[in-house]
């Protein structure tokens, strides 16, 4: 193997840095989700500020796991920024396609063409949020170095089977 190509292990490890950084800052906020406090189980509605302060204060807890800078923390924010009002549009783009399915299969006959234009405006939609994602996660990835990603996959491993409590 030469100095350039990346071994298997390589490569799995730094999969799992993507997948540990998806949980712990991405995945784990909440945006395009149901979850606890202001906008979440209260009775209020969730509105782009609320998903962003709850992204933004998952990341800072993540962030001071890892002893980040205020650099860090600075580009950690501004990505979160631009990311949070996109995935927000998302989560209204799929709560519209529910609805839409809900009517259509509860229509006097089904109209499987209806049906049929509905699945794929939602597996379009998913793509883009699932590219978005992506991008966002390898975003975050890129403000971190080695050794903070490797803190957080240990972090995000700690959570495995545990439930919300």
């Amino acid at each position: 193997m030469t100095a350039t190509e990346k071994s298997p292990r390589r490569r799995l490890f730094l999969f799992g840095a993507l997948a540990a950084l998806a949980g712990a800052l991405f995945i784990g906020s909440a945006v395009a989700s149901d979850g606890w406090g202001p906008g979440f189980c209260d009775g209020s509605e969730m509105t782009v500020d609320t998903a962003r302060e709850r992204a933004g204060a998952i990341a800072d807890r993540a962030l001071s796991r890892v002893d980040a800078t205020d650099a860090q923390r600075s580009e950690v924010s501004t990505i979160l920024d631009e990311a949070v009002p996109k995935l927000f549009d998302a989560r209204a783009e799929h709560r519209a396609n529910h609805d839409a399915w809900k009517d259509a299969l509860g229509a006097e006959t089904i109209d499987r063409d209806a049906l049929e234009a509905l699945r794929a405006d939602a597996i379009e939609s998913a793509d883009e949020v699932s590219t978005l994602g992506l991008d966002v996660v390898a975003d975050l990835a890129e403000v971190l170095d080695a050794d903070q990603r490797a803190e957080l996959i240990e972090l995000a491993e700690s959570f495995k089977g545990r439930r919300h409590r």
